[in-house]
């Protein structure tokens, strides 16, 4: 009898590792407190599921790093199988307003900025991928990374997540599940990246020393992302980029600004082309 429960202990034990490791068998309870005897990688598969079911949801974004450098956002993202994004950063070096749909980025301007442009407010830069030149300056790589399926599944698959515990996050009851994963499969993962722009994002991270990630999520109790960290270290300090999610799958209507309202850099270049030979250069005093 004893040797047919301790047998029984043992199996299930080792189903445990198999599934996950030996603490994650350990019941805890769900944002909504209930019992939840799945390991933290189902956790984390199940809350893909439901981010990729949700589609859409408005977001705020605040980026740290060392020296106390900091850039904010807000706005809605859509990736119900296209990239479509609109931007508003209230961090005063950055412009106002910034508009992906698919692979074209627009930057806003307001009223004042557009009387110069002839009334229109939108510049398109036209193909520009997101992860180079002037929109990496801007957006950076969470914008390629926003994606929460994709980081979840790299999160599930090649990181080593954990549950942390019970949170509030955003005012919401949340348990809280991180892990470390290898900035390699971060990147291979992510949706919105070319195969040339993952080799250079690749080597963008190799240049900082950077090679593993660490992924922070909390999870209501449907399993939804409330809030996503993401945290890199190089040899100036710690790197966070933290989204906070709301109003899911309310937010699949992005889209491009009508032509009549956008103008190009050939635009912008005919315009200074168009100036007085002392105005264009002219500096003032």
């Amino acid at each position: 009898m004893h040797v047919s429960i301790m047998r029984a202990a043992a199996v299930a034990a080792a189903s445990c590792v198999l599934a996950g490791g030996l603490s994650a068998c350990d019941a805890g309870r769900d944002a909504a407190g209930k019992e939840d005897r799945r390991t933290p990688v189902q956790v984390l598969r199940a809350a893909s599921a439901a981010m990729a079911k949700a589609g859409s949801a408005a977001f705020t974004l605040d980026i740290r790093g060392p020296l106390d450098s900091r850039r904010t956002a807000r706005g809605v993202l859509d990736w119900s199988g296209r990239v479509a994004m609109d931007v508003t950063f209230t961090s005063p070096e950055t412009p106002s307003r910034v508009l992906r749909v698919d692979s074209a980025l627009y930057l806003g301007g307001d009223d004042n900025e557009a009387a110069t442009h002839g009334g229109r407010h939108w510049m398109r830069l036209a193909g520009q991928p997101v992860a180079s030149g002037a929109a990496a300056m801007l957006l950076g790589p969470w914008v390629d990374q926003a994606h929460p399926s994709s980081v979840l599944d790299v999160a599930a698959s090649a990181g080593t997540p954990r549950r942390a515990g019970e949170e509030k996050a955003a005012g919401t009851d949340t348990v809280h599940y991180r892990c470390t994963a290898p900035v390699a499969a971060l990147v291979a993962a992510t949706r919105w990246l070319s195969a040339r722009q993952r080799a250079q994002a690749l080597e963008d991270y190799g240049k900082q020393g950077v090679s593993e990630v660490t992924l922070d999520f909390w999870l209501n109790g449907r399993d939804e992302v409330v809030r996503q960290v993401q945290t890199v270290e190089d040899g100036r300090g710690a790197f966070t980029t933290t989204l906070t999610y709301s109003e899911l799958g309310r937010h699949d209507d992005v889209r491009v600004p009508s032509p009549s309202d956008v103008y190009t850099l050939e635009d912008l270049a005919e315009e200074v082309d168009a100036l007085p030979a002392d105005a264009s250069g002219q500096e003032g005093g």
